[in-house]
């Protein structure tokens, strides 16, 4: 079988005296392994790590040098909760989004980023056995923070000759008495899709009949293309008591390093999240919050321009791929900002492929492995970087399979 770590395929050696067996039994993610590697070297084209290589928009800029220089107050911890005003400004964004009713005193809180608010979640919900689904494949880290919880991942197959799409008919075999929670992300990280509302319908309705946890995972839901739009359940209401729906200001507003997001639950829920959120973190960082508020309340023009942006990038990308076609298939995303390739001519160890890959081209990819059992002999490419730097990555991806394959 092959591991999903990218760093002991390497053949780092881990410690292992004094170290807890839950700590013990996961990894870095290999997105993060594979970008630490390549932290290394020098003159590496990076589609590893899904960082939009843009400038966070002026205005979010001015706003925070201006409160550095004048809020007396910045230096301080922020309120355990976020501010008052940037709870309400996210409760509006979700009125105005998805049609439903917030309370921002009680259903809303501020986190460093959606990250810490998925194994707040896991940590919240999850007790030792208890089984969570999620896509395969998926965002890599859910593996881990389900295991760090004391869960058991188990996968919902993406069917690849229909688009990535959830294969909703394997979902009653997996639930047991066990099944505790089920994760989406939508548009998917990796695949770019954007699941359908009929299919969401179907998770819904699970959710309801077992009396489960939905945890929606939305750092993408502003990012589609073509003129598509992306069907959500964090408007259901049915879902109330059921769903935890996590947000992330970095992706949206280019602010991937202020880490900051936000959580929107039933009441109840939220006062035992608040409970992992204080005794890991106290609060998010004042700055990023003044920042997000400034995010929030300026020109959202900035939004529309980094999604055109993108939608540019992901064509130049494409129209590389398809240059591959020796050597890769793909599905042309959706949204999100990746795409997840095939690779054809053989099966092949993914994890070592990405490191020859980043030792000899100077390319650095996340092994598909790392997002499930069917991401095996895939590569998840990310298209956040610049036009110039796609076209240079994917002529030195070329060179190494015309040499090797």
């Amino acid at each position: 079988m092959i591991t999903r770590s990218a760093l002991d395929t390497a053949g780092i050696k881990q410690r292992t005296e004094h170290i807890s067996e839950r700590v013990r039994n996961i990894i870095i993610s290999p997105i993060k392994e594979i970008a630490l590697l390549a932290s290394t070297k020098t003159d590496v084209v990076s589609f590893a790590w899904g960082i939009p290589y843009v400038e966070t928009p002026l205005h979010i800029r001015e706003a925070l040098r201006t409160a550095l220089l004048n809020d007396p107050l910045l230096g301080r911890y922020a309120p355990t909760l976020g501010l008052p005003t940037l709870r309400q400004a996210t409760a509006e964004k979700i009125i105005k989004q998805f049609n439903i009713k917030v309370d921002p005193l009680s259903e809303i809180f501020i986190s460093a980023g959606a990250m810490e608010l998925l194994m707040v979640a896991m940590q919240a919900v999850v007790n030792p056995g208890d089984e969570v689904i999620i896509t395969d494949p998926g965002f890599a880290s859910y593996q881990e923070q389900i295991t760090l919880a004391g869960g058991v991942p188990k996968f919902l197959p993406l069917l690849e000759k229909q688009g990535w799409a959830m294969d909703v008919a394997a979902l009653p075999k997996l639930i047991t008495k066990k099944t505790k929670a089920i994760i989406l992300c939508s548009p998917n990280n990796p695949t770019g899709t954007i699941f359908r509302a009929a299919d969401l319908n179907v998770i819904a309705d699970t959710v309801l009949e077992h009396n489960l946890i939905l945890v929606t995972d939305e750092p993408y839901q502003f990012l589609t293309y073509d003129g598509l739009t992306c069907p959500t359940l964090v408007g259901d209401d049915r879902l109330r008591n059921n769903r935890i729906s996590c947000f992330s200001f970095s992706k949206e507003y280019a602010m991937t390093g202020y880490r900051v997001g936000y959580v929107f639950a039933e009441a109840g829920m939220i006062r035992q999240l608040l409970k992992v959120h204080d005794n890991t973190l106290v609060s998010a960082p004042r700055p990023s919050q003044v920042a997000a508020l400034a995010a929030l309340q300026g020109d959202q023009q900035c939004v529309e321009d980094l999604r055109l942006t993108l939608q540019r990038r992901r064509d130049v990308m494409c129209e590389q791929l398809d240059n591959l076609s020796k050597w890769f298939s793909y599905v042309k995303p959706q949204g999100s900002y990746y795409v997840f390739v095939n690779f054809l001519p053989e099966a092949v160890n993914d994890v070592q492929m990405a490191l020859d890959i980043l030792n000899e081209a100077g390319v650095a990819l996340v092994p598909g492995s790392a997002f499930g059992p069917n991401g095996q002999n895939h590569f998840r490419l990310c298209f956040g970087c610049t036009e110039p730097d796609i076209i240079k990555g994917m002529g030195r991806l070329k060179k190494f399979l015309e040499k090797h394959y």
